[in-house]
C-alpha cells in the first residue's frame, strides 16, 4: 500500500509562484514609479496647452511655493497678452501652440524673468502714455481763463491722473525689485 499524507496537501509550486509574482510587482513598481526622476525646481516646464501646463504645475507643487505657482500662472496670462497683441486673429489652436511655444522647454526662473520684463515693458509704456496728459492737465491748471467749475475739473482730473501715475512707478518699482531678485538667483544646471 502506498502512504498518503494526512492532512492538507502542500503544493509548493503555488507558494513559489506567490514569492515569484509579488517579486515582480515590486520590480515594476520600481521600474515605472521609484526609479522616476523626482520633480525639481528646475526641472523644464513641459507643456504643450492648458492641461499639461496645469498638470505640470500640480506634479511640482511640493518643489514651487505657492507664489512661484501663482507667478507661474500669471506669466503664462502676460504670454497671452504678448501673443495676442503680436498675433491678432489667430485660431484657438494656433494661438494655444503660439503661447506654449514660449513656454516649453523653459524653467520656472526663465519664464517668470520673461513674465516680469513684459509687465516692466507695459508699466513703463502706461507711463509714457500719461504723459502728455499730465502736461495737457498742467497746462489747463496755469491758465487763469478756467471757469470755477473747468478749473475744479482739471485739479480733480490732475490728482486722478498722478495718484494713478504714483501707483504704477510703486508697481513698476515692485516689479524691477522681483526681476532683480530672480536675476541673482541660482540658474539651473545644464
Amino acid at each position: 500500500m502506498e502512504s498518503c499524507p494526512s492532512g492538507p496537501i502542500a503544493f509548493p509550486h503555488r507558494s513559489t509562484a506567490r514569492v515569484a509574482f509579488t517579486a515582480l510587482l515590486v520590480l515594476l513598481s520600481f521600474a515605472f514609479g521609484g526609479c522616476q526622476k523626482a520633480a525639481s525646481h528646475d526641472d523644464p516646464v513641459v507643456a504643450h496647452d492648458d492641461s499639461s501646463f496645469d498638470a505640470w504645475v500640480a506634479q511640482h507643487t511640493a518643489v514651487l511655493t505657492p507664489t512661484e505657482a501663482r507667478e507661474l500662472t500669471e506669466a503664462r496670462q502676460q504670454i497671452r497678452f504678448k501673443v495676442m497683441q503680436a498675433k491678432t486673429g489667430l485660431p484657438k489652436d494656433e494661438f494655444e501652440q503660439a503661447v506654449y511655444e514660449q513656454i516649453n522647454g523653459k524653467t520656472v526662473r526663465e519664464i517668470l524673468l520673461t513674465s516680469y520684463a513684459l509687465q516692466i515693458d507695459r508699466v513703463t509704456t502706461e507711463l509714457a502714455n500719461y504723459e502728455p496728459q499730465l502736461k495737457r492737465f498742467e497746462t489747463h491748471d496755469a491758465s487763469q481763463r478756467l471757469t470755477d467749475d473747468e478749473r475744479a475739473y482739471v485739479e480733480k482730473s490732475l490728482s486722478t491722473l498722478k495718484a494713478k501715475m504714483q501707483q504704477r512707478e510703486d508697481e513698476l518699482q515692485q516689479l524691477r525689485a522681483r526681476i532683480d531678485e530672480l536675476k541673482k538667483s541660482p540658474a539651473a544646471a545644464p
